[in-house]
Formats: structure tokens, sequence, C-alpha cells
């Protein structure tokens, strides 16, 4: 009831109750024996039973959080936002009509041209399927489900390259938006040679000395992915572009709302981008933008403690990637950003 009978994961929220129905489990955040997922020997029996380690999930992403094969990418610490955000979510909808579906992203009606991805036989087919889609993280996260199941993953990402490069000037910037994120959320199955990498990189330096916002949605993760194959300057520039210009900064965090839709499935998101261990180094600075977006935005309240807490340690987690990452100058402005707006981060 506190999670409105919806399923806590921000990114999938299926309603999961009906007359004589059920698909929800009250999950453990934290182990309820040893071995188990982010078990915690200094919890007492009581302490996990209680409904404070519990998380209402869909029976699907029940099994995922503790799956072996994903388990570290679901910390106590992100558990626990995605069960803040639902119960605020649901008592926000109280007495409101259909409050399961009042902020979902509405799909294209073509949407379910994304589920035949997993058989495309060539660029054009994977074209068909991403044109006239909205680029929101519904979007994005079945386009690449599907990419995934295909044969040759590698040869969609090729394809989707391509449609890049080739559309860039007169293309729907949510498509390019789509097939960019293919690129930078499989960046281990895309191998690019030398050549693409170097028009990919120029396309996306273009786009940011250009200010084109309309371009947003496929140049930061174009420049995610190109960076990840070890192309970084052209990313940390856009780094600081995004720290540095307020346009560009605004432009970007209202892409973001369309994105992920509320501000707080933009904060789990980036609590999930900053413990996820298959980023490494600069790459885990990546929210950046979002993050200084966030707590500068008149409507998040920095009063309430814990949304102070969150938004600010994970602005020091992202300043000290920076640090680590040789961009010492880079974190300065962050900071120094930070001190203009009445923010000033503890030492460390």
């Amino acid at each position: 009831m506190k999670a409105g009978l919806t399923c806590s994961n921000p990114g999938c929220r299926v309603y999961t109750g009906g007359p004589d129905q059920n698909i929800g489990v009250a999950a453990h955040i934290r182990a309820a024996s040893s071995g188990g997922p982010r078990f915690d020997s200094s919890l007492s029996p009581e302490e996990r039973r209680s409904e404070a380690n519990g998380i209402w999930l869909c029976q699907g992403c029940a099994k995922r959080v503790d799956s072996p094969a994903f388990v570290q990418q679901f910390s106590v610490g992100l558990l626990e936002l995605w069960k803040q955000i639902a119960e605020t979510r649901a008592s926000a909808y109280v007495g409101k009509t259909s409050p399961f579906l009042a902020d979902l992203q509405p799909a294209s009606s073509e949407h379910g041209n994304l589920l035949g991805l997993s058989s495309a036989r060539d660029a054009y087919q994977l074209y068909d399927a991403v044109s006239g889609q909205p680029c929101t993280f519904s979007t994005t996260s079945t386009a690449r489900e599907q990419v995934a199941a295909h044969e040759s993953i590698s040869t969609v990402l090729n394809w989707a390259t391509e449609i890049i490069v080739t559309s860039w000037d007169s293309g729907d910037p949510e498509l390019l938006g789509i097939c960019a994120t293919l690129l930078s959320t499989l960046t281990d199955q895309w191998h690019p040679d030398a050549r693409t990498l170097d028009k990919l990189e120029a396309i996306c330096s273009d786009g940011v000395a250009a200010g084109r916002d309309t371009h947003i949605p496929a140049i930061e993760p174009l420049l995610f992915a190109v960076a990840a194959k070890g192309r970084q300057q052209s990313y940390t520039d856009f780094l600081a572009a995004r720290v540095r210009d307020e346009d560009y900064r605004q432009a970007e965090a209202a892409r973001s709302s369309i994105y992920y839709g509320a501000d707080g499935q933009t904060a789990a998101a980036v609590f999930r981008h900053l413990h996820d261990p298959r980023r490494e180094g600069l790459l885990r600075a990546n929210d950046l933008g979002r993050l200084l977006s966030l707590v500068t935005k008149p409507a998040v309240d920095l009063s309430r403690r814990n949304v102070r807490a969150l938004l600010l340690e994970l602005l020091r987690d992202s300043i000290r990637e920076l640090r680590e990452a040789g961009e010492p100058d880079l974190a300065a402005q962050a900071v120094k950003f930070l001190k203009s707006n009445g923010l000033d981060l503890e030492p460390g």
C-alpha cells in the first residue's frame, strides 16, 4: 500500500495488483540470511524481518535485483532510494484519478515496433523500428533489451552508428538519441574503427561548440560512448560546457525531465550510474550537469534532510571522480558554481 501497489523500481513501475491477482513481492533490501544479496551482519533478526528492510517490487524486478549477474548494480542505497521515491509518489497521488498512470511517459503508437529489433536484418529495419519513437528511458530500455537479444549485437550497433553519421544534420534528434543511447549502454559490444570514432567525435564537438540544443538527446550518450572507446578530450570539453554554460545546462535539464520524468527518477538514475561497476574514471562523473541543475532548481526542497544529504553526496562523488581522473580545474569550477548558489560542500 505504501508503494501504491506499484513496482518501486522507477524504471519499471508496473501495477502489481488486481482482483484475485498479485504479481508483487515484498523483497528484502538486505538479505534475510548470510550469503544472500546485500546481507548485513549488524542487523538483528527482527530488523531483517521489519518493513524498514523491505521494498515492494514486481516479480521480475525482485528476481533481477537479487540475481548474481546483476546484484552489484543494486546497492542498499539505491533500493532505499527507490523505496523513498515510490512511497512519496504514492502519497502524492492519493485522491487523484488513476494515480498509478498519472505521470508515466506516453508511449508512441508505434512503440510495439521496437519488439522486432531482436530479429532485425539490416539498418533499414532498425531505422523503421526506431523512427517516430520518443527518446525516453522507457523507449531506450526496450530498444536495448531487444538489441541485446539479437544474434549479432555488434552488427546492430554498427547500423545505429551508420544512421547517426548519415542522418546527423537532417535526422530526427529523438531517433539519433535512441541510436546513440544504444551505443552508450552497450559499449562492450560496440567495436568502431578509428575513422568512425573521428567522425562521431567531430560531429559532437561541432554540435557542442555551436550550442545545438536540439541535438542534446544524442550528443551526451554519443560522447559518452566515444569516451568509453578512449576518446576523452571532446567528452571532457562537454562536461566543462555543462558547468560553464547555464543555457546549455538548462536545456539539458529540460531534456532530462523528458527522458526520465520526475526529479526523483533523475536522482535515482544518477545514483545508479555512479555505482555502476562498469563505469570507470571520468565516465563516472557523467551526470554532473544534471546534479548541478537539480540542486539549484527552486522546486527541490533542500531543507529536507534526506534530499539534501542524497544530492550533496552524489555531487561530492562526482567531483571526486573528476579530481581522480586528472581534471582538478573542472572540479574546481563545479565547486565554485555551487558556492555561487549558496551551497558549500563539506571538506573532502
